[in-house]
Order: structure tokens, then C-alpha cells, then sequence
């Protein structure tokens, strides 16, 4: 992938690749929102190949045109939660849900932007798709993208709620699908291989294992509506 960045150099911006890049604190993504397109560069202008928009050296984040330099937001294993204004990355494309902007396996891949580069990043529902031997390497990634004042939002599914409940009633589907996946009862047989669940979380155990990971600040939040009994939703900041 060739993205461009934009580098301050002794008080000048100029323009280079990310693989000619070190690492260092002042990189930018250029990227065109409008389309998800990274900008190309074409004489001495950067050009979203889609809309044309320029983006000229020695413009900031003020003067630029508004569609193309937003602050960087990835959604990481989105599944069929596609968020517009994000970069969306899955390994694979749900059936019936647009396709990801990304493909992406959290397994094995780098997250292919810069070092400190995302004001945001979301992973819902991504950890418990993982075997835990993925977690600490996929997290320290996580960590690298993040920029300094950036923002984690990590939801699982609280099995300290969910268990008890299946104990009550283990032959609810519902509860089945909550610990173990769907692993193809909704997506359909091709899918059972990505919609099944590898480990399960606690409020505590996923608070240590992001202390673990060098993230601070951390607080439970709500982004589901009430009737998701099983929301597990921490917030924090890179420590």
C-alpha cells in the first residue's frame, strides 16, 4: 500500500512514503475521506484520484480542503458493523453487509499505518474471534498506531453475566451463540470458520490484559442500547 504522509521537516512540510519514513512523532496520513482513498502525488500537488481535491505541500490540517484530512479512525474486524467515516478492515467480507475498506487478518497482519497516526481506534467483538496466543502481538500493534492523545474502545461480551444465565437455561441458542459464536446458524455454513469464539472476558481479566498491554485510563461505557445485557465496553487511552 503507498501511502503518502506528510512530514514537518525544520519547520517545512514535505512530502515522502511511509516505508522511507523512521520513527518519528510528526507523520500525518493523507488520505481522501470522501472516497478512502490514499492521495497521490502529481507534480508538486497531492490529488485524491477520485474527486481531484488538491492537497498542496505546506498546507495543515486548517487550510486543507475538509474532506481529506480528517483525524484517522480504524474499526478494526468490523463484521458487519460498517462505519462510514472509518477505515473499515476484516478478513474477510460478510455476506449482506458492505465490504471492508481493508482486508486485514488480526491473526498475522500489521495494521498498515504509521506509528502514532490514529485518533481512534475500535475493535468490537474483535478479541473473543482470537485465540489468545493473538492478543498481546495484535494489542502492542494496536498500541503503535495510536497516537499520543488517541483513544481505544475495546467491547467483548461479559461472560461474568452470560455464564450464569446459561447455567440456568443451557439450551437457549441465544446464550449458546453469546459463548461459543454463531459459527454459521446466521452468516451460513462459509462463514463458521470466522463466527466462532476463541475466549471470553470478564470485566477484570480484560482490564489486566490491557493494563498488560501498556493502556491506562480505563472506564466502562455503554454504546449498545440497554436490551445488549451482555455489553462488556472499556475506553482507554495509550500509556
Amino acid at each position: 500500500m503507498n501511502i503518502q504522509c506528510t512530514v514537518r521537516d525544520g519547520g517545512e512540510q514535505i512530502i515522502v512514503p511511509v516505508g522511507d519514513l523512521k520513527q518519528r512523532d510528526d507523520v500525518e496520513p493523507v488520505v481522501c475521506w470522501a472516497h478512502k482513498r490514499f492521495i497521490e502525488q502529481r507534480g508538486d500537488v497531492l490529488m485524491c484520484p477520485a474527486c481531484n481535491l488538491p492537497f498542496v505541500q505546506g498546507d495543515t490540517k486548517e487550510t486543507a480542503p475538509e474532506t481529506q484530512l480528517r483525524q484517522l479512525r480504524l474499526n478494526l474486524a468490523c463484521g458487519s458493523d460498517y462505519r462510514e467515516g472509518w477505515f473499515n478492515f476484516d478478513v474477510v467480507s460478510w455476506p449482506g453487509h458492505r465490504e471492508p475498506d481493508i482486508r486485514w487478518d488480526a491473526r498475522q497482519d500489521k495494521i498498515p499505518f504509521p506509528d502514532n497516526s490514529a485518533a481512534e481506534v475500535y475493535m468490537g467483538y474483535t478479541l473473543m474471534h482470537l485465540a489468545p496466543c493473538h492478543h498481546a502481538r495484535l494489542l502492542d500493534d494496536v498500541h503503535r498506531v495510536l497516537s499520543p492523545e488517541g483513544v481505544l474502545v475495546v467491547g467483548e461480551v461479559d461472560m461474568a453475566i452470560v455464564m450464569g444465565r446459561w447455567l440456568s437455561d443451557p439450551t437457549d441458542p441465544s446464550l449458546c451463540e453469546l459463548i461459543w459464536g454463531e459459527q454459521g446458524s446466521v452468516h451460513g455454513v462459509n462463514m463458521a470458520e470466522w463466527d466462532k469464539h476463541c475466549h471470553g472476558f470478564t470485566e477484570e481479566s480484560l482490564r489486566k490484559l490491557l493494563s498488560d498491554s501498556r493502556f491506562t485510563g480505563m472506564e466502562r461505557i455503554q454504546v449498545h442500547v440497554a436490551e445488549v445485557f451482555y455489553e462488556l465496553t472499556l475506553q482507554c487511552r495509550k500509556g
